[in-house]
């Protein structure tokens, strides 16, 4: 047992005094080993950069494939490597320049031109995003990322036509995407097309069950849509199971109860996400501003002005201003139909 013990412990200094690492598990781990101990070998560096990669440790990628390019910059492989490290970064520079070099090593593929696309979409360079992904879709169509990417530039430039032209092709190409789904879902409704929205909703949901993001959007436009209710709560309540705390779904799921007539059930809850669970939510104190006015009680109106007050002083996602200025004009006729009482 003592001998085994000695030649761990040597083993172990000896991988440190050649300059490498404490010996990892797994896949990445043992090829980021293996790259340690075999400094000068390119496609060590470049298999253990890709490991890296697929285990989504960017930082490590970047070391060895930053390694791979001083030991051969004419490699493509540790180019593109290098580039989609950098993507994963945020890195531009370094990682733009890497672009430019593997595709002048292989111009014919698109891979280079996808990662430059990222990489400027994250740095907020939308046109040269827009330009390398055209780019990479002019040498291969069938990039279902690219048109995904190429989805994202145009939300940002708010070009919402362009934008859902660009991800209903990328969800045609991958039924199965939940994000292109999701993200076109969001498109439809921004566009005004409630129907075409919840359906791409309600499927990136299935896709991706345990995304609240997902379930929560469906809860608000089926709310907004006024029919299929029950659906909007279960769907807000799953949300909530998933994120616990999320205030989006608590509310949705609360201003359900108001929609359906509910008026106390959404008044307790409501109250609970706005003085408990999620105080700084402008939702919470617009819908429960308006709960409160419909129960319509004399002791409830001075709590109505309250829930407005902070309505307008914290963030806002579906309350819109003149929402609130509907609330806020039915509240005066109230208090002046008492008044003349």
């Amino acid at each position: 047992m003592k001998h085994r013990l000695a030649a761990a412990c040597a083993l172990a200094l000896a991988t440190v005094l050649l300059g490498g690492c404490p010996m990892g598990t797994g896949p990445a781990g043992k090829a980021g080993n293996e790259a340690e101990l075999n400094k000068r070998s390119l496609s060590a560096q470049i298999a253990a950069g890709n490991a890296y990669l697929a285990a989504d440790q960017p930082n490590d990628a970047f070391v060895v494939f930053k390694r791979a390019v001083e030991l051969n910059s004419n490699s493509y492989d540790a180019q593109l490597g290098l580039a989609l490290a950098c993507a994963e970064l945020k890195i531009t520079n370094p990682g733009l320049n890497a672009v430019e070099m593997a595709h002048s090593l292989q111009p014919e593929l698109p891979e280079p031109l996808l990662a430059a696309g990222r990489m400027c979409l994250a740095a907020g360079r939308l046109g040269q995003a827009a330009r390398y992904l055209r780019e990479a879709l002019a040498l291969d169509d069938t990039l279902v990322d690219a048109w995904k990417t190429l989805g994202f530039v145009r939300v940002k430039e708010g070009s919402l036509p362009a934008a859902a032209t660009a991800l209903e092709k990328a969800r045609d190409l991958a039924p199965d995407d939940a994000k292109a789904t999701g993200e076109l879902g969001w498109v439809y409704a921004a566009q005004g097309r409630l129907d075409e929205a919840i359906t791409q909703y309600r499927k990136s949901s299935q896709l991706d069950a345990q995304n609240p993001i997902y379930l929560t959007s469906l809860a608000w436009l089926l709310l907004k849509e006024g029919e299929n209710l029950d659906e909007a709560r279960a769907a807000a309540r799953r949300a909530d199971t998933i994120e616990r705390g999320d205030g989006e779904a608590l509310v949705a799921a609360a201003a359900v109860l108001l929609e359906q007539g509910h008026v106390d059930d959404a008044i307790s809850e409501l109250s609970a996400c706005a003085i408990e669970k999620c105080p700084r939510n402008g939702d919470a104190h617009a819908w429960l501003a308006d709960a409160l006015l419909r129960r319509a009680r004399i002791e409830d109106l001075e709590n109505v002005v309250v829930a407005l007050a902070k309505a307008q002083q914290y963030p806002r996602l579906h309350a819109s201003d003149e929402r609130l200025v509907e609330i806020e004009t039915a509240l005066r006729e109230k208090v002046t139909a008492l008044r003349g009482e």
